[in-house]
């Protein structure tokens, strides 16, 4: 191949050699990325020249012309921008070695106009290769500039500078860099610095990644220091956002001022994730925490439960009081759509959840005092198509029902069966959907499947439970006739859903595919076996089974190692020329066989092996493809006169053996006959072609192709060379379209199979 004898060579050195070369010049080169990457030493030489390298930078951190074509206009800051990162030691100590350049890239951030998102992100994959790869020189660089913090902080709202603030703390080179970096952002208090901006006066994009960054520095530094638990060194920022201290200041920034829905959504989701503990193994699976994980999630979540206690009311109130939304009634294939229930009180409950799950005696007072159980209940029945909610109280439940008794009285789950009167609540909202939906157009509410989940979460709770003996109580101490409806409930209507169910989860739907009902109406046919034996038989011998080859294969004991494994007939065996050349019932049913058909069309044609164009491995057998019709047993005298081909059984020579083999000749001509004896390969493949045609005549015009395919398939069986010819090489010398006894065969022959 050509890439063998170095045959392809870059423009790029070409250009290279020459004296006027310009760094544009090069950056114009499609290859350009790739030579760099293959480190081709001319171009990062050319690279690296300090006036070079500084249009490089300049490319990276300036906002090109707006005269510029804009599909143009960042072509080249991002090709210098991938040419800087491309991970090639010459390039990245010419950047981290030349002060100058590393000023003037940290300066890109000192600017109080908004970022351009591209060129923000182009600098901050600069700067990551720099703090990966040159670690301690960067980190030394970082913190002899005082304000690098507070600009990469300023500029929050641009998503590449909040993944450079993440990249200091994961992607340092070494641990002990690593360590020294997080100390260093904590005496910088990135952590109070990123809460305080949570405020009214900075965006919502900054108030979604002010979220995202203390989430990712929670999560993060939860996994080092659970990788690395005999440390004695603690990882100082994950010790400063789980302090009450710093609870109580993002409490206070989130419930300052006038409610504003992303301050409130954003600050529930990072105490979310204060109070959710999660261990991932390799392949993704949740994981038990061990005993010392368990001390200090313990210790941890302490914290953050005394920090939440004295603002459970503020989280109460948001239930019944959210932010204010914009929204217009929207009507819908269910109703109308009225308020929603929106995503600050979702976060609520599912805070709610995580408080109850923890079980903190303290907050389940508190929590009982406030009525917040009765108030997400309200909620649960209210919004009858919001799942996301049904979820939340579900867990909310279960974690009651199952949770330990904490006190002399497990107050919650008392307030929950008597006060807020679940039970019957339950009991209720399945006889109203069953009234309900009964109606025309109606539809089951959308609670009903997570209320069965926690009808069966008290049944089971109340059977076998640390509080089964609690919830036996609750329930006795209802009134009669709730108890009845309840017991009735459960033997009933829980019951037929619960078999419904496990009957749908293990064994799947019961109704059949509408294909397996459509194969069905036929399985009870029986189709002739004698058509399937013919269909295997000619399926076989196109895929090329022999008879040959199958006595061969019986005698190395393979799989057709029985006498007949087609179910067909034999041929006949070699000097057997006593056999009537009239075909009996039972020869016409064996595809071994060809039909007897009348005498002016005689088509008895075992194989193909004795033709003049067959060698010795040739297919013992071919079936006739087609069949003459009743109107085919007259003789045309046209057709005999014509240059029609026919069949005729003729005494086999000397040179074709002692059997009786079929043979192909014009009508027309016996000379034509020897002379194809004694012609060429080519000659005889077009005359078997022409005479396969004329034949298919008697079938009409569709058979034609089929044709086509067998004598193009005996053809190829010929020993030596043989010239495909187009099939529009038959024309009226071989088949005549005026004295054609077929005139639309004649058409199709000369214009060769569509």
């Amino acid at each position: 191949m050509f890439w063998r004898f170095n045959y392809l060579t870059s423009e790029i050195d070409t250009l290279l050699d020459k004296e006027d070369v310009t760094l544009q010049d090069i950056l114009n080169e499609e290859d350009v990325l790739q030579e760099c990457k293959s480190q081709n030493k001319k171009l990062v030489d050319f690279l690296v020249l300090p006036e070079h390298f500084e249009q490089l930078v300049n490319m990276v951190i300036k906002e090109p012309s707006s005269e510029t074509e804009e599909r143009l206009r960042y072509k080249f800051p991002n090709i210098a921008c991938e040419l800087i990162t491309s991970d090639v030691n010459q390039i990245t100590d010419a950047l981290a070695e030349n002060m100058a350049l590393l000023v003037k890239l940290v300066d890109f951030l000192d600017t109080d106009d908004p970022l351009n998102p591209l060129q923000a992100s182009f600098f901050s994959k600069v700067m990551g290769l720099l703090i990966t790869r040159k670690s301690e020189l960067t980190l030394d660089f970082l913190k002899s500039r005082e304000n690098f913090i507070n600009h990469v902080l300023l500029h929050l709202d641009t998503s590449a500078v909040m993944d450079l603030l993440l990249r200091l703390i994961t992607s340092m080179e070494s641990q002990e860099c690593k360590n020294s970096c997080v100390a260093w952002l904590s005496e910088q208090q990135v952590i109070q610095k990123l809460i305080r901006l949570l405020n009214h006066s900075q965006s919502s994009e900054t108030h979604s990644n002010v979220a995202q960054s203390l989430y990712d520095i929670i999560r993060i530094s939860r996994e080092q220091v659970t990788q690395y638990l005999d440390q004695s060194i603690p990882d100082t920022l994950l010790v400063t956002i789980e302090s009450e201290e710093v609870v109580s200041m993002l409490l206070d920034q989130m419930f300052s001022g006038e409610k504003t829905e992303t301050i409130l959504t954003n600050g529930l989701s990072i105490l979310q994730t204060l109070m959710e503990f999660r261990r991932n193994s390799i392949d993704g699976q949740m994981e038990l925490p061990t005993s010392q994980e368990i001390e200090k999630m313990t210790q941890s979540m302490s914290h953050t439960l005394k920090a939440i206690i004295p603002r459970l009311k503020d989280f109460h109130l948001l239930l019944h009081e959210p932010p204010k939304q914009h929204y217009l009634p929207m009507p819908t294939t269910l109703g109308m759509l009225g308020q929603p229930l929106g995503n600050t009180r979702l976060q609520t409950v599912r805070l709610i959840a995580f408080l109850l799950a923890a079980n903190s005696p303290a907050v389940n007072e508190e929590l009982a005092r406030l009525g917040t159980l009765n108030t997400i209940l309200n909620l649960y029945f209210e919004y009858i198509w919001n799942n996301f909610l049904h979820t939340q109280v579900e867990q909310c439940i279960t974690a009651i029902l199952k949770n330990e008794s904490t006190g002399s009285d497990h107050v919650l789950l008392s307030q929950l069966i008597k006060e807020c009167r679940l039970l019957e609540r339950i009991v209720d909202a399945f006889d109203e959907n069953q009234g309900q939906e009964s109606k025309v157009g109606s539809h089951r509410r959308g609670y009903l499947g997570h209320l069965t989940r926690i009808s069966n979460s008290i049944v089971n709770n109340k059977v076998s439970s640390q509080n089964s003996q609690k919830i036996e109580e609750l329930v006795q101490g209802l009134t009669e006739d709730l108890r009845k409806r309840w017991n009735a409930f459960v033997l009933g209507t829980l019951a037929d859903l619960n078999k419904q169910n496990s009957t749908e989860f293990l064994y799947g739907s019961v109704s059949a595919p509408s294909s397996v009902d459509a194969e069905s109406e036929f399985r009870d046919i029986a189709f002739p076996q004698e058509v399937n034996m013919q269909k295997i038989g000619r399926t076989a011998r196109l895929l090329g089974f022999t008879g040959d080859e199958q006595d061969e294969e019986q005698d190395d004991g393979s799989c057709f190692n029985q006498e007949n494994p087609f179910g067909m007939k034999e041929p006949e065996e070699e000097g057997d020329s006593s056999k009537d050349s009239s075909d009996s019932e039972e020869d016409l049913d064996s595809p071994w066989q060809i039909h007897q058909v009348p005498d002016s069309l005689t088509r008895k044609m075992d194989t193909v092996e004795d033709m003049d164009i067959a060698s010795d491995d040739a297919n013992p057998a071919m079936q006739s493809p087609w069949s003459t019709s009743a109107e085919a047993n007259v003789s045309d005298p046209s057709t005999e006169q014509s240059g029609w081909a026919k069949f005729e059984t003729v005494t086999p020579s000397q040179d074709s053996g002692s059997e009786n083999w079929a043979n192909f000749s014009p009508a027309s001509s016996v000379e034509q006959d020897d002379a194809r004896g004694k012609g060429s390969e080519t000659s005889q493949v077009s005359d078997i072609r022409s005479s396969a045609y004329a034949a298919a005549s008697n079938d009409g015009a569709t058979d034609c192709s089929r044709v086509a395919v067998l004598a193009d398939g005996a053809s190829n069986q010929s020993s030596g060379a043989v010239t495909e010819e187009p099939m529009n090489a038959i024309t009226s010398s071989s088949v005549s379209s005026s004295s054609s006894p077929q005139p639309v065969l004649s058409s199709t022959v000369e214009n060769g199979p569509a």
